[in-house]
């Protein structure tokens, strides 16, 4: 609409390596229901490290239902068998049949491990008692809290922040405006998007008071939506939030719209946004009835100065006790098989132009490095391996890369060669 163009808003610093898409396992037979657990003898009060609570998009906005994943990162084969022999079993019974002919080879001989097991959204969590997390596609876009060692999946985004006040501020007025603005849409659901939604937010400059106060009423917030569907198990926030739609322009209910309404306590629901949304433009600086469309203009305004501020050193961080310790350049990518053990990096996000995609792609290669077509994908945030590749095929065009055959499998390797006017030879690798 007019007004609230989000072209040109740049992903800041400030919030870097706080916002992962979740796993991809690739393959069923990791999933376990609670009654799966009792026929491996186990409780869902006790459970052993590598099998985990486990959330869906599908679960924040409708009814949640207990779900379980075998989660084997950081473990080896052998020792996965030996020390879970049961688990092992199932997994291998009902993964490794679908895996073993996935085209790639990462996929394949890492069968036991999730396709995409996101390690750096691992280290982001680690420490935390709790952390955030939103639907990828929701008609509405609620953020909650849930309890660490929950593995999140693809559906769902985590935000790697135990801070009341972070989780107020996603939820505000401001933040779901942007969402709406910058996110894309399935069908009519808003998607949302860690490098087009998150990664450029400027949340405000608040002072510890203001903090303070969006803190407690996201707090009440969060613990209201989980008291109501505790004692209502039928209860989604969809449905909440429905009904919160209707309430707002003062629209009569009816039907099961007066039941939500009571269940969910939907009037102390919209009294606890209006706090929170006037608490959080208070932090900006903005009056209470500012429209839509000014608030948008002036985050994209925000944004470009939060930018331009960076440029000259000033990062206004979200989680600076995380944040401080990261690189500018992501780290080459960890193998699926190892647990990673130094300070917790972020990863960059994937650039939207092709040059900025070359230049991040050849930074992460090097001169010397040999890496996977996966490895290079996995050093960003959400980066789709075709688009890597294609962008390796252009380095190696460029001179600036090569590509050699290693066990069937094409590694790429960095290149001095730059002034030669001819591109150093491709060796052709075939599959199949």
């Amino acid at each position: 609409t007019p007004g609230s163009n989000t072209r040109g808003i740049a992903p800041l610093r400030a919030n870097e390596g706080l916002c992962f898409q979740g796993v991809v396992p690739a393959g069923k037979g990791f999933k376990l229901e609670p009654a799966d657990l009792k026929s491996f003898g186990l409780a869902a009060s006790r459970l052993p490290s590598v099998v985990k609570p486990y959330v869906i998009g599908r679960d924040i906005v409708q009814r949640p239902q207990p779900k379980f994943i075998v989660d084997f990162f950081g473990v080896s084969e052998e020792d996965a068998e030996r020390k879970w022999p049961a688990l092992y079993q199932h997994v291998r019974d009902h993964v490794y049949p679908e895996r073993k002919l996935n085209k790639r080879a990462s996929y394949r001989e890492k069968w036991w491990i999730f396709a995409e097991p996101r390690p750096a959204m691992r280290r982001a969590l680690r420490g935390l008692k709790r952390f955030i997390v939103t639907p990828y596609t929701a008609k509405f876009r609620p953020f909650v809290f849930v309890e660490a060692g929950t593995v999140p999946d693809a559906m769902a985004y985590a935000v790697a922040s135990d801070d009341a006040y972070v989780l107020g501020v996603l939820s505000s007025r401001a933040h779901v405006a942007w969402c709406l603005a910058s996110g894309g849409t399935l069908e009519d659901r808003p998607r949302y998007n860690s490098n087009a939604t998150f990664a450029p937010f400027p949340f405000p400059d608040a002072s510890d008071l203001q903090k303070d106060k969006i803190r407690r009423i996201a707090e009440r917030l969060d613990r209201h939506r989980k008291d109501r569907q505790a004692e209502h198990p039928k209860l989604t926030l969809t449905a909440m939030y429905n009904v919160l739609e209707r309430v707002r322009p003062g629209i009569a209910l009816i039907g099961k719209e007066k039941a939500t309404y009571d269940e969910g306590l939907v009037g102390l629901l919209k009294k606890l946004h209006d706090e929170l949304d006037l608490a959080v433009l208070e932090a900006y600086g903005w009056q209470s009835d500012i429209a839509d469309d000014e608030m948008i203009k002036r985050l994209v305004a925000l944004n470009a100065a939060r930018a331009a501020e960076e440029e000259t050193g000033t990062v206004r961080w979200v989680r600076p006790d995380l944040q401080k310790g990261t690189t500018q350049m992501a780290s080459p990518a960890l193998s699926h098989s190892e647990e990673p053990t130094e300070a917790t990096p972020g990863l960059r996000p994937w650039p939207t132009r092709l040059a900025e995609q070359i230049t991040a792609v050849r930074r992460v290669l090097g001169r010397t490095a040999a890496m996977s077509s996966e490895e290079i994908a996995t050093a960003f945030e959400e980066a789709d391996i075709g688009a890597v590749e294609s962008v390796l095929e252009s380095l190696v065009a460029l001179g600036l890369a090569v590509a050699i055959d290693e066990d069937g499998d094409t590694v790429w390797k960095g290149s001095d060669r730059l002034a030669s006017g001819r591109p150093p030879p491709l060796t052709e690798t075939k599959t199949g």
